[in-house]
């Protein structure tokens, strides 16, 4: 629980990925961040398993490089992919990946909605972030040929009662969104971040047999479920 296989490039760069299957198959691969791409060892991380085009804070105009306290705001991040993904004239498809940074500490965003709460404006100020970045992409063509996965990087305690022992502090969100779904459908079986690649995978007809520690969980042989969650020091263990 307290080692990082992200700082590990020794053993990363041996492991399966997403970015690594889909370049296989003949997808374009990125990954886009407002902040330093370099922290914690990430963009040796990304490039290693599998992201041929990574960029960070030093690929937006140095006038937003400092809108939040962690590089670029979320609102001029989303509007920057959602033009590279409009704008994308490749003979190849893209599997593009964006991970924000406003709904984290220290809480900076130009949205008040909610009183006396720095966490909850900020969180919200993401969501807003997001709602737009999709009906941007909604009102597009790109959008019957798009798949868009939202999943959480990690959670706080919040409110202060919600301790690492609570089931509610790992219930993080996950939505697929996007013309490339068939159908609409709320799946309620426990499931985990890594599982994420494996049900992905399966859906588009990709092996994904290398990926030990992932499950399809949309599969029929998906009869066990449980999830695990690490934090400093300790492990919480949940099945049904």
């Amino acid at each position: 629980p307290k080692i990082s296989v992200m700082k590990l490039p020794e053993k990363s760069r041996s492991l399966p990925s997403l970015a690594r299957s889909l370049s296989k198959e003949g997808y374009s691969t990125q990954f886009l961040y407002g902040g330093d791409v370099n922290f914690t060892n990430m963009k040796s991380y990304l490039l290693s398993t599998g992201y041929q085009s990574v960029m960070g804070d030093t690929y937006f105009p140095q006038s937003v490089r400092s809108t939040h306290g962690w590089g670029v705001t979320d609102h001029i991040a989303f509007d920057t992919l959602a033009n590279q993904l409009l704008d994308y004239l490749g003979p190849k498809p893209i599997f593009s990946t964006f991970l924000t940074l406003a709904s984290h500490e220290p809480w900076q965003g130009p949205y008040n909605r909610i009183p006396d709460d720095m966490k909850a404006n900020a969180m919200a100020y993401t969501d807003d972030c997001i709602g737009r970045f999709v009906d941007k992409l909604r009102r597009s063509s790109l959008w019957n040929n798009l798949l868009l996965v939202f999943i959480a990087d990690h959670g706080i305690g919040y409110p202060v009662e919600l301790t690492e022992s609570n089931p509610q502090r790992s219930h993080i969100p996950m939505l697929w969104l996007g013309g490339a779904l068939r159908r609409h459908g709320v799946v309620d079986k426990y499931c985990q971040q890594s599982d994420l690649a494996a049900t992905l995978l399966a859906q588009m007809h990709i092996d994904h047999s290398d990926f030990r520690f992932s499950r399809n969980v949309m599969s029929n042989g998906y009869t066990y479920p449980f999830v695990m969650h690490t934090f400093d020091n300790g492990f919480a263990y949940m099945d049904s």
